[in-house]
């Protein structure tokens, strides 16, 4: 991948992150989780939270279809994700009724 050969970390997580994000919608569910926790562990390696609380939330769409893990949703991975890196979920819905 060329962003890895010039050493660029965040264009690469975003690459891989892109990649989970296809095959998810393509129904390659663990491809997708693949690439997602490829994607985090770079991440996490350059200590990008809002980056992660992302990542965290795809992984959690595209885990319900894999035979190995528990059925969870987005928004599992949303509440985890957001204690993880301290941060609250933002909830656009109060936002919006305002």
């Amino acid at each position: 991948m060329l962003h890895q050969e010039l050493g660029n970390r965040l264009a690469e997580s975003a690459t891989w992150h892109s990649l989970g994000y296809a095959h998810h919608h393509l129904g390659h569910d663990r491809e997708a989780t693949a690439c997602f926790e490829r994607a985090l562990r770079i991440t996490r390696e350059m200590s990008d939270r809002d980056g992660e609380v992302t990542i965290l939330n795809d992984l959690g769409d595209a885990l319900p279809a894999t035979p190995t893990r528990p059925a969870t949703s987005g928004s599992t991975w949303r509440t985890y994700s957001a204690r993880q890196t301290r941060r609250s979920p933002i909830d656009f819905g109060s936002r919006l009724r305002r």
